[in-house]
């Protein structure tokens, strides 16, 4: 199974080089001053206006990617390294029926790309003598005819973590979640981001006596810089089990999420040289994390001990803080609260 990822501008240098390696193999009817040009006009136009997917390989560097705009694919573009092995075949397969493409444009002195479409049932429907540019490069107008692509979709959408670790220089407690939901259920740009996750509810529970501690007056959100400013106060790193994951069902839930990546912990613990504990808080961050470390499972509101890096270190398992777990907050606090106490917090 291949993994498909929604590309952000920090991927676009390897991006242009997947790009150039690709043109300069297929498209040998281009001089260089044209390859240049166009490098530069894709590099710092184009590639802002079209949503960009790609794959990679088991160095984690991209090999292949395609553009998307709307309905139309504006590029599909291979590593010449690894052409022959079906990437274009299913690259087109995820367009077609998980974006809804349609429509493709192509040089036609690309013979090459040009046969490839017709045969993942592109017809062409128009030509111009001149690109878009109004180069003297015929472009073939293509669309998807009947029935269109018939073959499985090995391709799934992966998604990278959108939050990196909040680590404190002081430290001492790392909350674990799985994976945050997807970004139009956040309310902040931080963990636990979900206005019906109460996480920051049971925090301020705890620690001012007030559920609402967290929450912007008027807002149906948690104020991002009130969680964080408690972050560095306490010392409490936030972060996740999960850095890559397939999300099985449309939704946040734990149960259909496939974990492809787990975090680094070692260059996690690194980082933070004061911690003692982790949490965590939902089962599959504790399988996640299990499959890293060797510690036995706590049962939840308990703790165990585990080294790692030659450092002892606790493992608590708290109960989620998902409304999809259906307990009172001030249940859920309770056993929050005795970790807190057991680890030398200090709660109102």
């Amino acid at each position: 199974m291949n993994y498909i990822f929604r590309a952000t501008s920090e991927n676009y240098q390897e991006i242009i080089r997947v790009w150039e390696a690709s043109v300069r193999a297929t498209h040998d009817f281009l001089p260089e001053e044209d390859i240049l040009y166009y490098k530069e006009l894709i590099l710092t136009e184009y590639l802002d206006k079209v949503e960009i997917y790609y794959l990679k390989n088991d160095r984690q560097r991209i090999i292949a990617f395609i553009g998307i705009s709307g309905t139309h694919l504006e590029m599909l573009f291979i590593d010449p390294a690894e052409r022959k092995k079906g990437l274009g075949k299913q690259l087109i397969c995820f367009a077609v029926k998980q974006l809804g493409t349609k429509t493709v444009d192509v040089n036609e002195q690309n013979t090459q790309a040009v046969g490839f479409y017709e045969k993942m049932g592109y017809e062409i429907t128009g030509r111009d003598a001149l690109d878009g540019n109004g180069k003297p490069y015929p472009v073939l107008h293509l669309q998807l005819g009947k029935p269109g692509i018939s073959f499985p979709c090995e391709v799934q959408l992966a998604e990278k973590h959108p939050l990196g670790f909040y680590l404190p220089a002081n430290t001492r407690l790392l909350m674990l979640g799985s994976f945050p939901p997807k970004k139009e259920r956040w309310s902040m740009n931080f963990y636990y981001p979900n206005i019906q996750n109460d996480m920051w509810r049971i925090i301020g529970y705890l620690f001012y006596q007030d559920k609402e501690h967290f929450l912007i007056p008027g807002k149906k959100a948690f104020d991002e810089e009130k969680a964080k400013r408690f972050c560095i106060q306490h010392g409490i790193g936030i972060g996740d089990t999960a850095e890559e994951i397939v999300r099985l069902k449309d939704n946040a839930s734990d149960k259909f999420l496939e974990v492809i990546k787990p975090l680094d912990l070692e260059k996690v613990l690194q980082q933070i040289p004061d911690c003692k504990a982790i949490v965590i808080t939902g089962q599959k961050a504790m399988d996640t994390l299990l499959s890293i470390v060797n510690a036995e499972e706590p049962a939840v509101g308990q703790c165990t001990e585990f080294t790692y890096m030659n450092r002892s270190l606790r493992l608590y398992r708290m109960p989620s803080s998902s409304r999809a777990y259906p307990k009172p907050i001030e249940e859920k606090a309770a056993f929050y609260g005795k970790m807190f106490k057991e680890l030398g917090f200090p709660l109102s």
